[in-house]
């Protein structure tokens, strides 16, 4: 299942969408059509960097005050990369983790780096699912709006 990374990523680049949000049930092909896109930029020297949900809150939380640092940061906004996070919405994660995720993102989108994301849930249903979530409160509304400005993809 999933998406033809060819042709998507032709659309993609036309489109000039730096977000793209993948969404549908288990076992639609989310994740294997994000890894072909990711081979995509790969094979043009892209610098690839991939998290599951669980595992950028995990680890930002694990890490101490070094890995929570601009540098860091930077590091995932590189124009030069491609940054795809897999799963969003599996588990919650602490204030700063949310913190940093927006700032990741808003700033990739802002610059026009492509990012994707894959979730289970809508953009809507995220939000909605965020709002209720005290420490992304914060983060939802502004997500959506970044969200909906994307391209919003249902894999069946």
């Amino acid at each position: 299942g999933g998406l033809n990374p060819d042709r998507f990523q032709v659309q993609w680049d036309d489109d000039k969408k730096p977000l793209v949000w993948l969404w549908g049930g288990t076992g639609g092909g989310k994740t294997s059509s994000g890894w072909r896109l990711a081979r995509k930029h790969f094979e043009i020297g892209n610098r690839i960097n991939w998290f599951r949900q669980l595992r950028f809150g995990t680890s930002y939380a694990e890490s101490g005050a070094a890995y929570k640092t601009d540098s860091w940061i930077a590091e995932l906004c590189r124009r030069d990369s491609f940054l795809f996070i897999d799963d969003i919405g599996k588990a919650q994660w602490s204030a700063g983790a949310y913190g940093a995720f927006w700032e990741i993102l808003d700033t990739r989108c802002g610059e026009g780096s492509q990012t994707l994301i894959t979730c289970q849930h809508s953009p809507d249903d995220m939000r909605r699912i965020w709002s209720d979530t005290p420490n992304a409160r914060e983060i939802a509304t502004p997500f959506m709006r970044r969200a909906n400005k994307g391209k919003i993809i249902q894999v069946k």
